[in-house]
């Protein structure tokens, strides 16, 4: 009996730690820091960019849309169209732009030339989506993620005694590889400095 337990603890301690290093932030992924912005700003551009958890995104389609991006599911709710996108958790983004404390990071190809990327902003020093308050729009109200022109709601959306409401789910940081500026450290030069003649 007494060998029985100690291999069930065991098990637990292999279950623990498999369950934390399978998840977000083990296996080689940490969040991206704005001490990483800033130290290496130069080469922000040429590392690959994670998504730190699962988000689905919903917006109600307006009647007159005939159809969505290649990657994005329409379902319908009563008499309501509902475009639903998920991006799964580890999803690989890359950087397409930035504005101030924020950082643009796509995780879909171009459609037409133009570029479809999320907003993720500078908070608490790691960078995690924006989401600002958008109210009313297309009879919900909540927090609303711009992306490529419309507002999409973070969650999914179900039909409630006062019509259409939106779940909220989990907001998503942006992650990198542990290892991502490991090169950019063996290249930095430091200057010998300058002495007065």
């Amino acid at each position: 009996m007494h060998e029985r337990r100690k291999r069930m603890v065991v098990v637990a301690v292999v279950l623990a730690l498999s369950a934390t290093f399978g998840s977000g932030c083990g296996r080689g992924l940490r969040h991206f820091t704005h001490v990483d912005r800033m130290k290496y700003s130069s080469q922000i551009h040429d590392i690959q960019y994670y998504v730190s958890e699962d988000a689905v995104f919903s917006r109600m389609m307006e009647s007159y849309e005939e159809g969505v991006a290649p990657d994005h599911t329409i379902r319908t709710l009563q008499q309501y169209r509902i475009e639903e996108m998920a991006i799964g958790e580890r999803t690989p983004g890359i950087l397409v732009g930035e504005r101030g404390d924020t950082l643009l990071v796509s995780f879909e190809p171009p459609v037409a030339g133009r570029e479809r990327y999320f907003r993720f902003i500078h908070q608490k020093d790691h960078y995690c989506l924006e989401i600002p308050f958008r109210p009313g729009e297309n009879q919900l109200s909540g927090y609303c993620v711009p992306y490529a022109g419309k507002c999409y709601f973070l969650g999914t959306v179900a039909i409630g005694e006062r019509g259409p409401q939106a779940a909220t789910s989990n907001c998503p940081c942006l992650l990198v590889a542990s290892d991502a500026f490991e090169d950019v450290d063996r290249d930095v030069h430091i200057l010998e400095g300058r002495e007065l003649d």
